[in-house]
């Protein structure tokens, strides 16, 4: 389970990379269609996203949490940024498409129901950070009470406003065949694109871009506490060079085994 876990985080935050790669190459495609989004520059921005993602976290890691705080109402501000000009600007779908019609099984799935459980894990994937908090309770005061808490509001305010925000999505894609051919390649860029001038779309985009980049820095810290701890419990190969961990920044020095386990 411990292998697992290990493996899960760290494919889990090379998704993220990817991702911030992918959406970079739509957005240059909105401003430049003679652009063709050649994988291998899909590779390339998904290693620089990565290298910059670690040097935040090797070289910033003391500014982090005050960036975090920040970011929490960044957050907020760019769901109200998305979800208006959507409801105000875009073209809509009828209640009956989104919710009735909307439900299409064109993956060869033996039934519908199966189609939409297996269709539900690209959105369960944006769903599964809630446990990062405990990856960084050693590093929590009174972790056994803010742990906890941070996870289940999290979870809870993330999922209301994720449903809302799909809704807000479905409804302004009334032609879905279109948004998922669309040459960007990503349907929600498709519909920005009926709502805003080629500006507005930059900005909200750009907007998603540094939330996504913010998640990918703290997507990494947890993945390295993850591992970092597994290895402490001799858990992984290698486990004398990963399990200890230097701050020079800090001047802390994490050794091997837990009971160690200190300034």
């Amino acid at each position: 389970m411990g292998w697992q876990s290990t493996l899960a985080w760290q494919s889990g935050n090379a998704s993220g990379a990817f991702v911030t790669g992918g959406i970079m190459q739509g957005l240059i495609y909105v401003n430049h269609s003679w652009y063709s989004s050649p994988a291998w520059h899909t590779t390339l921005l998904v290693i620089g996203n990565v290298f910059l993602v670690g040097i935040v976290n090797i070289w910033g890691a003391r500014f982090i949490p005050y960036a975090q705080n920040g970011l929490l109402g960044f957050h907020v501000l760019m769901f109200f940024a998305v979800i208006i000009p959507l409801w105000v600007l875009a073209p809509h779908a009828s209640a009956k498409e989104v919710f009735v019609t909307g439900f299409v099984n064109s993956a060869g799935w033996s039934n519908m129901g199966l189609s939409l459980l297996v269709g539900q894990i690209s959105a369960i994937w944006g769903s599964i950070g809630s446990d990062a908090a405990a990856h960084m309770s050693e590093e929590t005061k009174d972790a056994g009470r803010v742990v906890p808490q941070a996870m289940f509001y999290g979870f809870v305010v993330n999922q209301a406003l994720g449903i809302a925000l799909v809704a807000t999505v479905c409804f302004a894609l009334p032609d879905v065949t279109s948004a998922l051919n669309d040459s960007t390649g990503w349907p929600f860029l498709y519909a920005f694109q009926s709502a805003m001038s080629k500006a507005g779309v930059n900005a909200v985009t750009t907007g998603v871009l540094i939330l996504i980049f913010a998640s990918n820095v703290s997507y990494t810290a947890s993945a390295a506490r993850e591992t970092f701890a597994f290895s402490r419990d001799n858990g992984l190969i290698g486990n004398r060079w990963i399990g200890k961990v230097c701050f020079p920044l800090f001047q802390l020095n994490y050794v091997s085994t837990p009971a160690n386990l200190a300034p």
